[in-house]
């Protein structure tokens, strides 16, 4: 549906802005390596983006301020191991 989206944990985060890293940075997919005035830097396997601009679904507050550096964010790696973890409960 519209919109791009991941989750912190449990909680919906809407992306609405990002850029696209201009120095060659790699690292754990979906892990926030980087908190300043350009946002937030999240890298995958073989590139980093600048996510300036998301919200938290729930209750509409301002992601980028309150996530912090190094917390994950869901990958789709992610979401496969969690419901493979989930099934067999």
């Amino acid at each position: 549906y519209p919109g791009a989206f991941t989750y912190a944990g449990s909680r919906r985060v809407m992306l609405y802005g990002s850029k696209p890293a201009v120095r060659a940075f790699h690292g754990e997919s979906g892990r926030i390596y980087l908190k300043n005035e350009h946002g937030l830097l999240v890298c995958a396997a073989d590139r980093c983006l600048w996510i300036t601009d998301a919200v938290f679904a729930d209750d509409g507050s301002n992601a980028v301020d309150r996530l912090l550096r190094y917390e994950t964010l869901a990958t789709l790696r992610g979401v496969a191991l969690s419901q493979l973890d989930a099934g067999r409960s």
